[in-house]
C-alpha cells in the first residue's frame, strides 16, 4: 500500500467521511488528494493524523513498508522473521535454509552470528562453538553502544550467554546495565529488551553460583522500583532469581510456584 491507501483504509475502516478525517490537520480537498496518490503528505501532518485517530503505528507501517522499504531490507527482515519462526518451532531443517541465505549476505555480520548461534542451540552444540565465532560475538557485542541502540545486537547478548566465561558475562552486562539505567528516554521496548536480557543474566549467575555483585544489585533496584505493571512477571523472576543467588531456597521456592500458579509455567525445570 502506499500512504494515501493505507490511510483510506484507516478512514474507512472508522466509517469517517474524508472531512472528519482530515480535521483541522490538512485541508480536506489536500487530503483526498493524498488518499489518490496525488500529492505528497507531510510527516508532521501525517504523524498528527495517526495519533488523533488512534491508528495502530506497527501494522500502519508495515501495510506500507513494501512501498517504501528498500528490497534489501525486506529480504533481510523476512530472513530474521523465518529464522525466529524456525527456531520457535525447532525446525533445523528449516532454520539450516534460513542460515545458508543469511551467510550469503553482504555485510550484517551481527544477523550472521545470531544464525550461528541459533543453529548451534537446535543442534544442542552452543557450548562448542568455534573460539573464534566467539571472540567475533564478544567483539560485536563490546563495540561502542551495540548494547543500548542495537537489537539486533541486544537480542544475541540475550541468546549467547552461555559461552561467555563469568568475567566477560559481568562485564558486558555491567555495561548494558550502565547505559540503560542512565537514560531517561527509553522506549518501553529498550526497556523490555533489557528486563528480558537482566533476567537471562540472573539466572546465568545462579547456574554459575556467581555470587550477588553490584550489577545484579542496580538490575534488581532498576526493575523493582520500576511503575510499569506488565513487568510483573519478570519482577518475580528477578526476585526469584536473586533469592536462589544468595542462598534463599525456601523463598525461590515459593516465589517459583507463585509464577507457575499464575500461569508462567516456563519456570517448572528451574531446580534448586
Amino acid at each position: 500500500m502506499t500512504i494515501g491507501e493505507a490511510l483510506k483504509k484507516e478512514r474507512i475502516k472508522r466509517g469517517l467521511s474524508v472531512r472528519k478525517m482530515a480535521g483541522t490537520i490538512i485541508d480536506p480537498s489536500s487530503y483526498n488528494k493524498v488518499e489518490k496518490n496525488m500529492r505528497n503528505i507531510g510527516s508532521e501532518a501525517l504523524v498528527r493524523l495517526i495519533f488523533m485517530h488512534d491508528i495502530n503505528i506497527n501494522e500502519f507501517f508495515n501495510n506500507i513498508s513494501s512501498n517504501y522499504v528498500p528490497s534489501k531490507l525486506l529480504y533481510k527482515i523476512e530472513l530474521e522473521s523465518n529464522m525466529r519462526s524456525a527456531f520457535n518451532n525447532r525446525d533445523l531443517v528449516k532454520i539450516q535454509n534460513v542460515y545458508n541465505k543469511i551467510m550469503n549476505l553482504k555485510h550484517e555480520e551481527i544477523l550472521k552470528l545470531r544464525s550461528i548461534v541459533a543453529v548451534a542451540y537446535l543442534k544442542d552444540t552452543i557450548n562448542d562453538l568455534d573460539e573464534h565465532i566467539k571472540i567475533k560475538i564478544f567483539e560485536q557485542l563490546d563495540k561502542k553502544d551495540n548494547l543500548s541502540n542495537n537489537i539486533e545486537a541486544i537480542r544475541l547478548f540475550a541468546n549467547v550467554m552461555p559461552i561467555f566465561t563469568n568475567e566477560q558475562l559481568n562485564y558486558l552486562m555491567q555495561s548494558y546495565a550502565n547505559k540503560i539505567i542512565k537514560n531517561d528516554n527509553l522506549s518501553e521496548l529498550d526497556i523490555k529488551r533489557f528486563v528480558i536480557a537482566s533476567v537471562n543474566y540472573l539466572r546465568a549467575c545462579y547456574e554459575r553460583k556467581i555470587p550477588l555483585n553490584e550489577t545484579m544489585v542496580q538490575i534488581k533496584d532498576y526493575i523493582l522500583n520500576s511503575d510499569d505493571t506488565s513487568l510483573l512477571v519478570y519482577k518475580g523472576l528477578v526476585k526469584l532469581s536473586l533469592a536462589a543467588i544468595t542462598g534463599n531456597i525456601t523463598l525461590a521456592k515459593k516465589l517459583k510456584q507463585e509464577l507457575i500458579d499464575i500461569g508462567y509455567e516456563q519456570v517448572k525445570n528451574w531446580k534448586f
